[in-house]
């Protein structure tokens, strides 16, 4: 019978689903899940590429197949035993032995139900009427904690007695236990109810008015506060703004509490909650003049935390009027202009944010936007993409973007391993990707004016068409924060997709010649909101790197008003590897020149080319003698067309190896011949003579200056102008030496910026490797 007919049937039979249970087993009849309702494929961590992509197959066909089982009322389970198992689960926490890792694995990117409709116009409903594989539209349930978690660090958040809404609830069959559970995807769903709620005026709960172990619960704001200062000394920031706001529903006016909330909020970077809070008390008639006091200078953090830098700054003067000994303050006014200046003319210390990057990825930095917009793009997937609004000098600055969220190796717990199948990219998503879903749902929940900046941004092809302009208007004045009940509706499927096609690997620029201090096999994960619209190609007219996590974009080559401006998403030499990455971010394949030069070589060259150059790559190159890297070179230029251009990226990889191999060889004249034809290949034009672009009298460059190739990072053309420098130094002819430095120099600072401070910063360890530091330093 149909789930709902059979409920409108009981209903007017005066049955519940426990009635119904136990009449089944009267008559010996099984009221478990239908026979079909298989349990899921298991992930693990270590799972290779091939056995990842089976078991995203595998999930994804057994979870339509459980889609075609219909609801069902649950089996009848014994609340003692349920309890029972609770309580061994949580003796098992924290038992780990010394140095195991912990593993956190999740599936994203499924089809799941967030509720967007208010507590108030819900109809309640039990346990007992819920039904299995169901999403309980237009009802919420009443529940109350009465075991402690799983997680001992949840107990601060839902202490034995917590009472709580969940709004339109899921009742989730069985997949990893022998218990159906209450699935809540967002926690926005959750609304939790103070015991004088008169959403439990009618209900009389079995186990009595108090759970047994139950905590006592403050009843006065006096005694919130008590406990809210409490939990704010242990730095427990959000039990603290909890406990304040439970203080507030009793006196909305309480002012020493809102004051103390906008301070949680501030350590929880809540910071539109923190404004609201502490302008309210500052802007109270009758609020103390100390708790006012402290309310201004808590706006004027919560300001700087929204990036309006202009409030902040004049708050922060307010404030020093009144307090002329507070040396903290002037700190807050200078870091305040600061920010104000790198807004409005993009000028910034770029070697002092490469120094402070080595310590710190998360930078404080102002965002600047420049000559560009967004306009209306049909044949692009999101329907839209940047533009230059004005004619775009080589190497100017477009944009200086701070990530939304991001998460760095480094910020990963030690011992902890957080993993998320995702079923849109069909990829295992590592530590940083898994935590900066968590970062994002945790900012909007603090910060719902954010809301639109982050939903306006393209969630694949199964959300409707994002606007066609960006960013969206910005909210006159903060939007309150309500621990308690949450102020935005966070639909946790939609961000999920959000992530999967717009995340960034904000790999931080280092010294080069250095180890990198991350990861190699665990890259950084970031949400831009603004660097997200502009649109792919693998030869793109702009490009862009990271400052520790702030992201600059330049433009590669002179742009004229009007101009689509792009970026590349992905900096892979070999067309499969690129399509294989672009499938994550994009529904159409790339139709860059690059591309289309490349399927113009036909298939099978592609092919070949690609496990040539893998197995290259993947090898011990370095031992490879002379003949065997001609041989390889040979085989890998026979795969492009002779009618191709001049550009052919992946052969600079074997054109280095041979430079170096002719280098160990001393026939440094034939190796810088290897390098200089190498930077050909990635797209420069190397002049014959001594040079063409003069940048202080006759000091000419060997390279013409109309743009920079962005068919590969700037990394590795760099080194190699350094190392054709080292050749001619070997050959002790110093003019073409210097020449070949400064167009390193050249190349560095059209693309990164920074000018010669910078280049020494970045490229010092490899110039000092090469003994060359010395000579660079005075010919630069």
């Amino acid at each position: 019978m149909d789930p709902d007919a059979l409920a409108a049937m009981m209903a007017q039979m005066g049955m519940t689903f426990d009635d119904l249970r136990e009449m089944q087993a009267r008559l010996g009849m099984s009221s478990d899940p239908p026979s079909q309702a298989s349990r899921p494929p298991h992930f693990r961590p270590d799972m290779s590429a091939e056995e990842l992509d089976r078991g995203v197959q595998a999930y994804q066909a057994w979870f339509e197949e459980d889609r075609k089982v219909p609801p069902g009322p649950a089996p009848s389970i014994d609340p003692k035993e349920l309890i029972s198992r609770q309580l061994e689960l949580r003796q098992g926490d924290g038992q780990t032995s010394r140095g195991e890792v912990l593993t956190y694995m999740t599936i994203v990117g499924f089809p799941k139900h967030s509720s967007s409709t208010p507590l108030s116009k819900l109809k309640r409903i039990t346990f007992a009427d819920m039904l299995i594989r169901k999403a309980h539209i237009g009802h919420y349930l009443v529940c109350r904690i009465v075991a402690p978690c799983v997680l001992r660090y949840v107990d601060s958040l839902f202490p034995i007695g917590t009472i709580m809404a969940i709004r339109e609830p899921t009742l989730k069959a069985a997949t990893q236990g022998p218990y159906p559970l209450v699935r809540v995807d967002s926690p926005t769903d959750i609304v939790f109810l103070d015991p004088t709620s008169p959403i439990l005026s009618e209900i009389a709960w079995k186990r009595g008015p108090k759970v047994s172990n139950s905590p006592i619960m403050p009843t006065t704001v006096e005694e919130w506060q008590k406990r809210g200062n409490a939990d704010f000394k242990i730095s427990e920031w959000l039990p603290a703004a909890i406990a304040y706001s439970h203080g507030l529903e009793l006196d909305c006016n309480a002012a020493v509490l809102r004051v103390n909330r906008a301070e949680a909020f501030l350590r929880l970077k809540y910071y539109s909650g923190a404004l609201f809070d502490a302008q309210h008390a500052y802007t109270s008639p009758e609020v103390p003049e100390t708790s006012r006091d402290k309310a201004l200078f808590r706006a004027a953090r919560a300001n700087y935390g929204r990036e309006d830098f202009k409030a902040a700054e004049t708050m922060f003067l307010q404030w020093q009027r009144t307090h002329p000994e507070d040396r903290a303050v002037v700190e807050w006014i200078s870091r305040s202009r600061a920010r104000l200046a790198e807004s409005g003319s993009g000028k910034y210390d770029w070697a002092h944010m490469f120094r402070t990057s080595q310590k710190n990825v998360h930078l404080d930095v102002a965002d600047y936007v420049g000559p560009i917009e967004v306009r209306p793009m049909q044949h692009r997937g999101g329907g839209r993409g940047v533009v230059a609004t004005r004619d775009i000098k080589l190497g100017e600055l477009l944009l200086v973007s701070k990530p939304f969220v991001s998460v760095f190796p480094q910020d990963v717990a030690e011992r902890e391993i957080f993993m998320s199948v995702d079923l849109i990219t069909k990829s295992m998503n590592r530590s940083t990707q898994s935590i900066t879903l968590l970062r994002a749902v945790e900012k909007l929940y603090g910060n719902p004016d954010a809301y639109d900046s982050v939903y306006d941004l393209y969630a694949g092809p199964d959300y409707p068409s994002p606007p066609t302009s960006y960013p969206p208007p910005v909210p006159k004045g903060p939007t309150p924060v309500d621990p308690l009940a949450s102020t935005v509706d966070i639909d946790i499927a939609r961000l999920e997709a959000i992530c999967a096609y717009n995340n960034f690997s904000p790999v931080s620029l280092h010294p080069l010649g250095l180890t990198s201090s991350a990861k190699k096999d665990e890259p950084p994960t970031g949400l831009y909101l603004l660097p997200a619209l502009l649109n792919h190609s693998c030869a793109g007219n702009a490009t862009w790197h990271c400052f520790g996590d702030v992201m600059v974009i330049r433009a590669v080559q002179p742009i004229q008003a009007g101009t689509e401006i792009t970026h590349h998403y992905t900096a892979d030499a070999s067309y499969v590897d690129r399509c294989a990455s672009l499938k994550k971010h994009m529904l159409s394949s790339c139709d860059c020149w690059l591309c289309k030069e490349d399927l113009g070589d036909g298939e099978d060259a592609i092919q070949r080319r690609h496990a040539l150059y893998s197995q290259f790559m993947g090898g011990d190159a370095h031992r490879y003698s002379l003949t065997k890297l001609r041989a390889l070179e040979k085989e890998l230029y026979s795969t492009y067309a002779e009618s191709r251009g001049p550009i052919r990226p992946m052969t600079a990889a074997f054109l280095f190896a041979i430079a170096n191999r002719l280098r160990s060889s001393g026939a440094q004249r034939d190796a810088i011949g290897e390098e200089i034809q190498a930077l050909k290949n990635l797209g420069f034009k190397v002049l014959n003579g001594t040079g063409s672009s003069s940048l202080n009298g006759d000091r000419q460059l060997p390279i013409e200056t109309d743009n920079i190739p962005s068919t590969t990072p700037f990394q590795e053309p760099v080194a190699s102008m350094i190392r054709i420098a080292k050749g001619y130094m070997e050959l002790e002819d110093k003019k073409k030496a210097g020449s070949w430095l400064r167009a390193s120099l050249w190349v560095l600072d059209v693309v990164v910026g920074g000018g010669r401070e910078l280049y020494i910063l970045i490229m010092g360890p490899t110039l000092e490797k090469l003994n060359m530091l010395k000579f660079a330093k005075k010919v630069l």
